[in-house]
């Protein structure tokens, strides 16, 4: 069974951060347990800073990060089945998977 958050917003404030820079904060109404806020009877309220959302799933940048990490992924598949294994047990004294490292190695040497 998966769990849903509903936040509800209840205000938007802009405020100045240190450097003088308006910052919006957003309070939102939240389940019980969830969110980072204060409960105020049965009701909890998050306060968090606004951040806008860029989807822009074809931009340049996108593109080119998705063929790096297609680039990756083939990386992987044509290592040998051996050197699988080997990556795997390097990389579980770090409390990761083979493929995890493999993938961040091959993406932070090709960006």
């Amino acid at each position: 069974m998966s769990h849903q958050i509903n936040l509800d917003t209840r205000g938007v404030l802009t405020v100045q951060d240190q450097a003088g820079q308006p910052v919006k904060i957003v309070i939102k109404l939240a389940g019980k347990g969830f969110g980072n806020g204060r409960i105020v009877g049965d009701r909890q309220y998050q306060v968090c800073r606004y951040v806008e959302t860029i989807n822009d799933r074809k931009s340049p940048a996108q593109l080119a990060r998705r063929e790096r990490f297609k680039a990756a992924v083939a990386a992987w598949r044509a290592l040998p089945e051996a050197e699988r294994q080997r990556q795997h047990a390097e990389a579980k004294a770090e409390g990761r998977s083979g493929w995890n490292r493999f993938i961040a190695e091959y993406l932070r040497q090709n960006a």
